[in-house]
């Protein structure tokens, strides 16, 4: 772990290499085990075949069939897109209070934010899969003036495999995975952001969502510029989303 520039402000900075130039830094910690990887071989299962057509997702606008596969499981609402989703427009994709949980699965393509986007999914998880022959990442408009802002909020059903995951990217792709958020995109979340095999690079905004309960697993991760990075966890806001944790003492990085 590499600190340079100003305070992050960060009541632990813990490295199972070297912390260097981080606030209270601690080195050659225990490795973290990966407890979320197995989500991927129980509860994804393919409804899209060969199809990858592709759709844009505006709040109260939700894809028409073949494009969007709607799928009745126990507990929750799993709705299928076939290519590439982009998310457009203002509002929250499910209503902003639904009565049950809902996990949006991308297979064979990417999550794209449009240009002045402020999408909201509430009680809900979006997950990344597919057969790795396409490109999967997490798109922000990048360029002067552009901007988008996502804000993520987990099932919370306690029958539910996908409690407390806001963010699911399967293990097993590798293709086309790294994340480069520009200084105009702004991602909100509680809970789990598991992107196993991503480089992610933030430029722009980063917080904790209305329940201050957030987890970010990826391959690297590094902030640039300008960043206005504000992650918590708190053991209420985490209890009240059911977030899986590892039973020892879990690094964090907050500010």
């Amino acid at each position: 772990m590499n600190c340079n520039g100003h305070s992050g402000g960060a009541s632990a900075s813990i490295a199972v290499g070297t912390a260097s130039g981080c606030t209270n830094p601690k080195s050659n910690a225990k490795a973290v085990p990966d407890i979320y990887a197995a989500l991927a071989s129980t509860n994804i299962t393919s409804r899209c075949g060969a199809v990858r057509i592709g759709a844009t997702w505006t709040p109260g606008q939700p894809p028409a069939a073949p494009a969007l596969i709607t799928v009745n499981q126990t507990g929750y609402v799993e709705y299928h897109v076939c290519g590439d989703l982009t998310l457009s427009g203002s509002g929250a994709l499910t209503g902003s209070a639904p009565t049950t949980d809902s996990v949006i699965v991308v297979e064979n393509g990417s999550l794209t934010m449009a240009d002045n986007a402020q999408v909201s999914a509430v009680r809900t998880a979006i997950v990344l899969t597919g057969n790795n022959a396409y490109p999967s990442s997490i798109n922000f408009p990048n360029g002067n003036g552009k901007a988008a802002t996502l804000s993520l909020s987990p099932p919370t059903s306690a029958g539910n495999p996908w409690r407390g995951i806001a963010l699911y990217q399967d293990p097993s792709l590798t293709n086309g995975v790294d994340e480069t958020w520009g200084p105009g995109a702004v991602l909100n979340a509680d809970g789990l952001v598991y992107l196993p095999n991503s480089n992610v690079v933030i430029q722009g905004s980063s917080a904790s969502n209305v329940s201050q309960c957030t987890k970010i697993v990826a391959n690297s991760f590094t902030t640039n510029g300008s960043v206005d990075l504000n992650l918590k966890q708190t053991s209420a806001g985490c209890a009240s989303i059911g977030l899986k944790q590892w039973a020892g003492n879990p690094p964090r990085l907050t500010q």
